[in-house]
């Protein structure tokens, strides 16, 4: 199918249309779908769209991937880490944060947003992240703070 220019609200519109169906599992997938409905994006601006949408790719238990919808920020934070993580280790002023399989760029997103006092850096790989506080001490408040997401 030919694409073709389609103005911004409509691609959005588009997006959020299907991902309220329900049957979109990733970006590649629904970037497949626009395309076969003429509509031509780059992954990065539908990720773009998903952030302003308010959607998040979530690690499912059986290793899958599915795109959230959530209320509002908060929310969708709240559901990135109970989603997301899966165990948390203090070590000294650093905290491991284990994901599921190629989630810790988006719970290390997360912990980003929500600017937990003392933490003041994030580096994340596929299924862990390193969260790099001040001192031990402001590593054992965040961790106490994000295993209340957990349970």
């Amino acid at each position: 199918m030919k694409t073709m220019s389609v103005p911004i609200v409509r691609k959005v519109n588009m997006i959020y249309a299907l991902l309220e169906e329900g049957n979109v599992q990733n970006q590649e997938e629904l970037r497949k779908i626009l395309e076969k409905n003429g509509v031509c994006i780059s992954q990065a601006t539908i990720s773009r769209y998903l952030k302003e949408l308010g959607f998040a790719k979530i690690s499912t238990n059986n290793g899958s991937y599915r795109l959230v919808k959530t209320e509002n920020e908060q929310k969708n934070i709240e559901a990135i880490f109970k989603l997301g993580m899966t165990e948390l280790i203090p070590i000294g002023n650093i905290i491991v944060i284990k994901t599921r399989p190629g989630g810790a760029p988006t719970v290390a997103g997360a912990v980003d947003r929500i600017k937990l006092e003392g933490i003041v850096a994030t580096i994340a790989g596929d299924d862990t992240l390193f969260a790099i506080t001040k001192n031990e001490s402001d590593a054992l408040k965040a961790v106490g703070i994000l295993n209340k997401y957990m349970k």
